[in-house]
C-alpha cells in the first residue's frame, strides 16, 4: 500500500501495543513545535501579534493555510 504526502502508517501487531510510523521531516516539525511551545509566553506572543495585524486589516492565516506560494 503506497503512502501519500505526510501520511502516517499505523503497525497493529498480534502482541505488543500498536505503534505509528511518519516521515522524517514530519516528526522534525513535530519536535520544533513542541520545542517552540516550551518556551514562556511565545504562543501567546504570537496570538498577540496576528490580532494587531488583523486590527490593521492583515489576511487572517486560516486564508493562508491553502494557498500555494
Amino acid at each position: 500500500m503506497p503512502l501519500h504526502y505526510h501520511e502516517a502508517l499505523y503497525v497493529k501487531q498480534t502482541e505488543g501495543k500498536p505503534f505509528v510510523i511518519i516521515a522524517a521531516e514530519d516528526w522534525q516539525a513535530i519536535e520544533e513545535t513542541l520545542f517552540l511551545n516550551r518556551i514562556p509566553g511565545l504562543v501567546d506572543s504570537i496570538h498577540q501579534a496576528h490580532r494587531e495585524v488583523l486590527e490593521q486589516g492583515g489576511v487572517p492565516l486560516k486564508a493562508l493555510y491553502n494557498c500555494e506560494l
